[in-house]
Formats: structure tokens, sequence, C-alpha cells
């Protein structure tokens, strides 16, 4: 398939003659948000959430409710009393979830349960995947390396909602530069044989893209 630009269109909707505009609501629609960046207009952490789950074709059959995620925990243990229950529930707190009450990224498996609840996110996220991953076959970051598991761990990742395949790849955007989708793929998929690397570094990664794509 072959993509052509219509420069004389592009000049009349960007308003050349005066000061060039980006304005996504036009029929030319190259990139999914205004070049007048407000950092509050997008939460990064869901954005790699969903971007993760593209790559991995999967997707997240419901939100994750932190208090009902370290109930169905809770629910899989026997305690004596209440006061041993109250107490492995504030470990599961301490360990597993940060000060706003989401899931701390310990292990590539965890961004997956990014919850992403705002559409811009989503529509970016989308937009990174075309163009970034531009069809490379579906890459699922908890295979790429054997981590063994905690017993905490374990009772959590076992507690998470059962992830669903997805078949159908989104195609909103075309991808002009094929050179740069390449050197990110061959960069993603090094890093993930990273885990620990991935884990961390991976939503400050997007950050950096996202802002020099700005």
């Amino acid at each position: 398939m072959n993509y052509y630009l219509n420069s004389e269109l592009i000049r009349e909707k960007f308003k050349f003659t005066s000061s060039i505009r980006h304005n996504p609501k036009t029929e030319l629609e190259f990139l999914p948000y205004n070049t007048k960046f407000k950092e509050a207009q997008y939460n990064f952490r869901e954005v790699v959430g969903e971007f993760i789950r593209l790559v991995g074709q999967k997707k997240l059959p419901e939100d994750v409710n932190s208090d009902d995620l370290v109930d169905r925990v809770l629910n899989t243990i026997d305690f004596e009393n209440m006061n041993q229950r109250s107490v492995f529930k504030q470990t599961i707190k301490t360990l597993f979830l940060d000060e706003n009450n989401q899931l701390y990224l310990f292990h590539p498996k965890t961004l997956y349960y990014i919850n992403t609840v705002e559409n811009e996110n989503k529509k970016l996220a989308i937009f990174l995947y075309n163009v970034l991953w531009n069809q490379e076959e579906p890459l699922a970051v908890e295979n790429i390396q054997e981590s063994s598991y905690d017993l905490m761990s374990e009772l959590l990742f076992k507690s998470l909602p059962e992830l669903s395949e997805i078949t159908e790849k989104p195609e909103n955007y075309a991808v002009m530069l094929p050179e740069i989708s390449k050197l990110f793929i061959q960069d993603f998929k090094w890093l993930v044989t990273k885990s620990d690397l991935f884990t961390l570094q991976v939503e400050k990664n997007y950050f950096l893209l996202l802002f020099l794509l700005c």
C-alpha cells in the first residue's frame, strides 16, 4: 500500500501563510494531540498500560480495583483470627500498592494491569502502537524472561483478572518513517530482555518519547 501527501491541502489546512498550527480536528490528523501540549492532559502510566496491551494483543476485561484485588488475595488464605487478616492486609498494601492506591510496577506482567480510563490516553497509545510497532508480531512482555516469583507475588498474580486475547489490530495512523519504527522495535526488544530495567524505565522512556514527538 502506498501513501501520498497532498502538499497543497496541507498548506491550506495548516495555514502556512500565517502561523503553522496542528489542529487534530481537521481531516488531516497527523498527531493525536495539540501542539500546545499540557502535561496534565495525559496520564502517561495509562498510555503505557494500553500500549503494552496492544503490543501483546491483550485485553483487560475489567478495571483493576485495588480494594477488590486485596480482598481476593486475602480470600485465598485461611486465618485463625481477624487480627491476622488485618495485619496481612496492611502488608499486602505496603508491598504492592503505591501512595495513589495503584499497583506498583515491580514486574513486566504488572504493566498489563494499568487501568486506562481516559479516551485521550487510549488514543495516544494507539498512535504510538501504529507508528512505532508498525504491524510487528505481538510480543508478550511477561514471557521474555523467566522469573521466579516469591510467595506474596504469586498470591497477587493469581488474584489478578485473567487477560483475554484480541486479534484485531487498530490501524488509525500510517507510518511515514519506517526507519524510526525499526529502531524503536530493536530497542524495545532489547529492553524487554532486561526484566528489572524494563519495568523501572518503560514509563519514563515513553514520557521522553512523547516529549520528543511533541
